[in-house]
């Protein structure tokens, strides 16, 4: 059982710090999967009025998610994030991907 001190919000959201520019262009797509999911269900009568509800709340999620990581970067709220770190960040995925698909 952990005994230390608690790692706090600020703790639990660090290691997602490197995602923070990917938060807006899924929020994007969320928005676009919504509106296609109310048109499909309202106009077509087809899908689900839960989907609807999931989606609208992951898309909310992703907007507060954002808004505690913008508060946790260096800088505060006005901090942007450097593409050509995140660019670097997914090349060492790609090879790391790349080396477990040899194994």
């Amino acid at each position: 059982m952990h005994t230390g001190p608690s790692p706090g919000l600020a703790g639990i959201l660090e290691p997602l710090l490197p995602l923070q520019a990917l938060l807006r262009p899924a929020r994007q797509v969320v928005l676009v999967l919504i509106a296609l999911q109310a048109v499909a269900l309202f106009a077509f009568s087809q899908g689900s009025f839960m989907t609807l509800l999931t989606l609208a709340v992951l898309w909310w999620a992703l907007g507060r998610l954002g808004l505690a990581l913008a508060r946790l970067s260096p800088g505060g709220e006005s901090a942007a994030i450097d593409p050509e770190a995140v660019r670097e960040g997914f090349r060492r995925l790609a090879e790391l991907v790349k080396a477990r698909a040899r194994k």
